[in-house]
């Protein structure tokens, strides 16, 4: 069996939690304030709650794929992820919002594809 890197379980461990914590975090953005900000963008409602969600859904299942050292998790997770930005950064009403999630997200790519992680996301 492949040795899991530590840097890869924090991530998924750290994607998953994240996920868990999206789902319900979407009925935060149900409030007047949060709605009002949320109209800003062309991207209507409804498509943004369903984006927020299956965000979340996409964050807890390849978070444990991850674990499970499937490399088809670690890039489903990457490209979600950079679409995601890419489609948020084209839409949001403060661009200047998106530049520490940016960050993050570049820091976990970088890592999830270091030596030792492709080492142990690849096929045997």
């Amino acid at each position: 069996m492949k040795k899991r890197p530590k840097s890869v379980t924090v991530i998924a461990w750290i994607v998953i939690g994240w996920g868990i914590l999206a789902l319900p975090a979407t009925f935060l953005l149900l409030t007047p304030e949060a709605q009002s900000l949320m109209q800003r963008s062309p991207i209507p409602l409804p498509i943004q709650y369903a984006m927020q969600v299956s965000g979340g859904l996409v964050s807890i299942v390849t978070g444990i794929v991850m674990l499970k050292g499937l490399n088809w998790g670690r890039l489903f997770y990457v490209i979600w992820n950079a679409v995601t930005l890419v489609i948020v950064l084209a839409t949001a009403p403060a661009k200047a919002g998106v530049v520490p999630g940016l960050l993050l997200f570049l820091v976990v790519a970088f890592v999830l594809f270091r030596p030792a992680a492709n080492e142990y996301f690849a096929k045997v």
